[in-house]
Order: C-alpha cells, then structure tokens, then sequence
C-alpha cells in the first residue's frame, strides 16, 4: 500500500472488475485532470489495499475526497467503509444510478474541477439492519444481525429474490463474473416462475402498519431499468419514501410494475405509500432483502434515515439551451 501522501490528494477507489479496457482509460483520464487541477491523485484497483486506505488512521488528515470508480455497489463498499470524508463517482459500472442523478456522468475534467473547488452538499443515507446481511456493524442486543448503509433504495420481496439469485450467480465456482444487463435476465424468469410471495408486516416509527408482498424503500428517486417505482423520493429530507404492494401472484406484479412505469402505482387500490424515519419488516417467514441492487440478508430487518449522513461532492450540470 506504502504511505499516504502529505500534501491535498485524492483516492480512485475502483472496483477491479471495472478496471479494464475503456474503464481504465476513463478512470486514468480522470487521474490525470486531477493533477492537472493540483490535486495527486491515487489510483487503487486491489480491493485490499483499497480497504487498507479507506480504514488507514491518517486517510483525513490530506486527503480531499474518495471516488468510487465503479458502479453503485462500489459507491455503497465505499460508503460502509470510508470515514466522513467527501465522495465523489466514477461511473464504469452496470447502472450508475447515482452518478446519473448528481451528474457523475459529466466529463472528467468537469468532475476533477468540481473536486477541486471543494464545493459539496449533504445528503441522507439509508441503513438497513438485518440477519445474513454483508459487512457491518452488530446490532445490539441481536445475535448474527448485520447493519448496512444505502444511498438509493432498499427493497423487501420479489425484486430482492433477483438480487440473491444474480448474487448466487455471480460468485459462482469461487468466481466473482462481471454483472450487465443481460444477466438478469435468467433471474428475473426463475424468480417470475417460483416465488411464493410470502407476506411482509410492514411498522413505520409512528406506529402505521401495514402488509404486503413487497415493500421498496426510498431515499432517491432511482431505480434500475428507468422503472419509476420511487420518482417522488427527496435525498435530503430526513425521510425514507416507502411504497407497499399488497397484491400477490404474476399478473399482479405484472400490472403493478406495468402502472410503476407510467408512474400511476400509487393510484391503485393495492399500493400503499408512506414517509417516515424508519420501518420494522417482520413476518412468519423470511423474506429476500437487498439494498442498492445487492443482496442484503433477510428479514426481520430494520430499515432507517441517517439524516444528511454522506458528504457529496456537488457537480455544476450545464443546463440544455
């Protein structure tokens, strides 16, 4: 890993199966127009030494900001490591739903002089406690139960079932495979084929119950494949935007993802919507959670606001005209 640098630097967080082919053109270009702004940028695709940096004692003292070079779930590692510095994107991943909605997406010299400038905006984060979930911190008073910050999204029920599934898929015959498009496709139809669609009872901090077969958490307005699920969350208002499918079954689902594209989901009688601080998920049985298009463990779980919890590095857009 070697010393940290002693004058204003940055750390290129990358994700390694990113860093490849135009990936890695992009994120050097990116490397570049920051020394070319007077920042020393560090380029790190190992994951190892990425952790060593990210958790190095002295990583505040020098350095300006993190970029996540990859997709969001690299953002979210970064996220549920780094200390409160400012994070910035590099978008090479599948979806950069983030990156798209803040305007990660600019060319890299817009985002170096963007870090350079230092400006920034704070926006909340989501964080989920559940059993089986990935890295974090113990739940106390929970055995096994695993916290887990989000900037986007959470979901419990079908659409998190793909996610375990991609995530099977992935990593497996001890092989991490790159995820696109198209590899969800073989997901999403054993999933459509043999979900049960187990019941979730869904608890807002003020006391509003509620139950469903799927149940999607909010903290950005953004979800993959343009699916309009969440377009009225707000990233800083202390609130997770919560939508509730009650119906079960295919054409249920179907139609309901159908009315989510048009954006009229919530005027069905079988959707329910809701802002709050944080929401309890139980049930007779555990149900597929995932946050950020990851797989997140199952529920019971916990699902929270973190108030203006992330330091974002705030990119000039130019407006069209």
């Amino acid at each position: 890993m070697g010393d940290l640098p002693r004058e204003p630097w940055v750390l290129i967080a990358g994700n390694p199966f990113s860093g490849v082919g135009k990936n890695a053109l992009r994120a050097q270009h990116l490397a570049d127009a920051l020394a070319a702004a007077g920042l020393k940028p560090r380029l790190v695709w190992d994951r190892a030494d990425r952790q060593a940096i990210l958790t190095h004692p002295e990583l505040t003292r020098h350095c300006r900001c993190v970029v996540a070079a990859g997709g969001d779930g690299t953002l979210g590692d970064v996220i549920n490591i780094c200390p409160d510095l400012p994070v910035a994107v590099l978008p090479l991943g599948t979806e950069n739903l983030l990156a798209k909605h803040f305007g990660f997406t600019s060319p890299p010299e817009v985002v170096a002089q963007a870090i350079a400038r230092g400006q920034t905006r704070r926006i909340d984060l989501g964080l989920v406690w559940s059993s089986d979930a990935p890295g974090g911190a113990t739940y106390p008073g929970g055995a096994g139960v695993k916290a887990r910050k989000f900037t986007l999204m959470a979901s419990a029920g079908i659409d998190a079932q793909v996610a375990h599934r991609l995530a099977r898929w992935r990593a497996a015959d001890g092989k991490m495979r790159r995820v696109r498009h198209t590899s969800y496709f073989r997901p999403i139809l054993d999933t459509v084929r043999d979900y049960p669609y187990p019941t979730i009872d869904i608890q807002s901090l003020d006391g509003r119950r509620t139950a469903g077969s799927n149940v999607m958490v909010f903290n950005l307005p953004c979800y993959g494949f343009n699916l309009g699920f969440g377009h009225s969350a707000v990233a800083d208002d202390g609130k997770l935007d919560y939508r509730v499918f009650t119906g079960a079954g295919f054409m249920r689902t179907s139609s309901f993802i159908v009315s989510s594209v048009r954006r009229k989901q919530l005027r069905r009688a079988d959707a329910v919507q809701g802002l709050t601080p944080a929401l309890d998920l139980t049930g007779a049985t555990p149900v597929p959670l995932q946050i950020d298009g990851d797989a997140a463990g199952y529920t019971p779980a916990r699902i929270e606001i973190l108030p203006h919890a992330l330091s974002l590095i705030a990119v000039e857009v130019a407006k069209a005209g």
